[in-house]
């Protein structure tokens, strides 16, 4: 092959690198370069995605995290990813593709805790590179929204709060045993600057929309597009806020 390449020029000396790789890599050159910008890295993606992002739950022990995972892989409307790692192969991990408000495509990681949370023993790996976070807390177990000051205690140790989308989520909204109420729970979202949401694994309620909503707000927050022909993907440098966040006691 590269005797070819180099036997069809007149000066061999002046074959550029970028020549020698989409001779021997075609398919290279037909796709996308877009930056993760966990690494920071600039990669190739052949299924032509604008955004690249990672996604982690958060909350404690039995609120739903992977149930709300499972009504992912199991939903006929997700479009599932093969994963191209053996260390996704994982039940708590799920890569999903999401069509975003403006028509394009974000390749989409969704990390849970695989029940490290029960000893509190997520380490910063878990949280590193995380474009955005389900807070999840269960609409029947006051304690697990109580519990929430923990986990964003934990969230602003290990990710700066300018770098990080949240959305706070109440799951298993449509039981007869609810004993937090929908008003107490976005009270205390509006205390702490999160966006809320409810949602029902069980019956697919609001599981994709859920999602995409936190997707909208990691593009919006997180990142910014550059218009070029690699499709750049950068931090967007929004200033992280000085002033303490206030909230609302539960008892």
């Amino acid at each position: 092959m590269l005797p070819e390449l180099l036997h069809n020029t007149s000066d061999p000396k002046t074959v550029s690198p970028s020549a020698v790789s989409n001779f021997i890599f075609p398919s290279l050159s037909e796709s996308k370069l877009v930056r993760h910008f966990s690494t920071g890295c600039d990669v190739y993606t052949s299924e032509h995605y604008d955004y690249v992002i990672k996604i982690i739950l958060l909350g404690d022990q039995g609120v739903g995290k992977t149930s709300f995972i499972k009504a992912l892989q199991v939903h006929p409307d997700v479009v599932k990813i093969q994963p191209r790692s053996s260390s996704h192969l994982a039940a708590d991990h799920l890569e999903v593709e999401i069509n975003t408000s403006r028509g394009q495509k974000a390749l989409v990681r969704l990390c849970d805790t695989g029940g490290q949370e029960r000893y509190r023993s997520l380490t910063s790996s878990y949280y590193r590179g995380a474009h955005g976070v389900l807070l999840m807390y269960n609409v029947c177990n006051t304690k697990s929204l109580e519990h929430m000051e923990l986990w964003l205690s934990d969230l602003d140790t290990f990710i700066s709060n300018s770098s990080c989308a949240k959305l706070l989520v109440g799951t298993n909204c449509t039981s007869a045993q609810r004993t937090v109420l929908s008003s107490v729970a976005r009270r205390y979202a509006d205390s702490r600057d999160l966006p809320y949401t409810e949602v029902d694994s069980t019956h697919f309620y609001n599981v994709i929309e859920s999602l995409k909503q936190l997707v909208e707000l990691a593009i919006q927050d997180v990142t910014s597009t550059i218009t070029t022909t690699s499709s750049t993907i950068r931090p967007s440098g929004k200033k992280e806020e000085t002033t303490s966040p206030k909230f609302v006691c539960l008892c």
